[in-house]
């Protein structure tokens, strides 16, 4: 199926892209076709193009943008969806509170003179209660109002997700869609055995091999599945081996990781982007995947990722992964000392089988269309 994100070969200008895609989506019956657009687009995690995989089917066309100046030059007859998931790049580019503040605001002049200019409808996707490691958590909360105030729809993944949100915020959206967090089945090649796996890896076929999975960040807290794994291992578990792997998002961070390993042959660090075509020699490899995120998670990809291979998860008692207990995920109690190598102590060799609940419930094809009608009955709703 073809990536609905895929932006056209160069040189190809934004309305050269926009004109291809108008043409693509009409149909004989002289409707015009609506624009979705994505910002911020990822092609890192696959989530964005399996949420809109069957946008064409539903008559929709999807522009991914990167930064809120691309609005400027995009122009589009019909119905026009602007779609934001994180406001993440805000804070990131501000040095200080009053940086971030102007930040804001200048990117709500650039949305609603959007708004104003296309009569687009907004949405944002509530990935997550506040961007990981907020520096300034009381305007990312100002924010979140922000948003609730001014957007026509929040989409969650999860029944649960508006109380706990607005508990932090105080607000609750009035107009919200819920649709899951899909697996990655489409996204990631899937034909190799444990066996080739390890040894593709250079694993040793006898060991019981622990994975964390994803972008090198602090609030993933490393620093405490180490020092738990080496706990774990030295109690009662010599087999057990920690394979660490996943984009260097933060480079003193990784450097800190990587002194506090200090060549421990039994932890394998691999801080790299890791090629589509491999991610399933880690997954294949593993015998369980281990998530030690601090913060309030409502999604987690890696954890959504590890079980579409079926392989077991540890992480902590969060929103995130209490929600999947049921499909393979194991929960720990962060306050509690040595709760997380307790857990550990307790993984043995996987046999990875998949669950038919999980891959059911969360159907790529089904959450795509479950989200998709939810945007139809939006601009219906306006229409009438």
């Amino acid at each position: 199926m073809k990536d609905p994100l895929l932006v056209a070969p160069l040189p190809c200008s934004r309305a050269d892209s926009l004109a291809r895609k108008f043409c693509e989506h009409s149909n004989a019956e002289n409707s015009l076709p609506a624009l979705i657009v994505c910002w911020p687009s990822s092609r890192v995690n696959k989530y964005q193009s399996l949420l809109y995989r069957n946008a064409a089917k539903f008559g929709y066309a999807v522009e991914g943008i990167g930064k809120l100046d691309d609005l400027k030059e995009i122009y589009w007859p019909g119905p026009v969806i602007f779609h934001a998931h994180w406001f993440g790049q805000l804070s990131k580019s501000a040095d200080s509170e009053v940086v971030f503040r102007q930040n804001i605001d200048d990117a709500f002049e650039l949305i609603l003179e959007f708004q104003q200019r296309t009569a687009c409808k907004m949405v944002w996707t509530a990935h997550n209660l506040l961007p990981h490691n907020s520096a300034f958590p009381e305007t990312d909360i100002e924010l979140r109002r922000r948003i609730i105030e001014r957007f026509d729809l929040v989409h969650f993944m999860d029944k649960s997700h508006p109380a706990l949100l607005e508990n932090l915020i105080g607000e609750r959206p009035t107009h919200t869609l819920f649709a899951p967090h899909p697996h990655y089945g489409p996204a990631h090649a899937d034909q190799i055995s444990r066996e080739e796996a390890r040894d593709a890896l250079g694993f040793d076929p006898s060991s019981t091999i622990l994975l964390f999975f994803g972008s090198i960040r602090p609030y993933k807290r490393l620093e405490d599945l180490i020092a738990a794994f080496r706990k774990a291992r030295a109690e009662s578990h010599p087999e057990l081996r920690l394979a660490i792997a996943g984009f260097p998002s933060d480079a003193a961070y990784v450097d800190e990781i990587l002194t506090l390993i200090s060549e421990d042959p039994a932890i394998r660090f691999v801080s790299q982007k890791i090629a589509d075509e491999k991610v399933q020699l880690y997954f294949r490899a593993a015998d369980t995947v281990v998530l030690p995120y601090a913060g309030n998670q409502l999604n987690s990809g890696a954890a959504m990722l590890a079980l579409t291979f079926g392989c077991p998860v540890i992480a902590p008692d969060e929103p995130a992964f209490s929600a999947l207990t049921d499909y393979g995920v194991s929960t720990y109690d962060r306050n509690e000392v040595h709760s997380l190598s307790a857990a550990l102590v307790g993984v043995s060799p996987s046999l990875q089988t998949a669950n038919k609940g999980f891959k059911n419930k969360f159907d790529p094809d089904a959450v795509s269309d479950l989200f998709l009608a939810g945007i139809d009955q939006l601009i219906s709703s306006t229409a009438n």
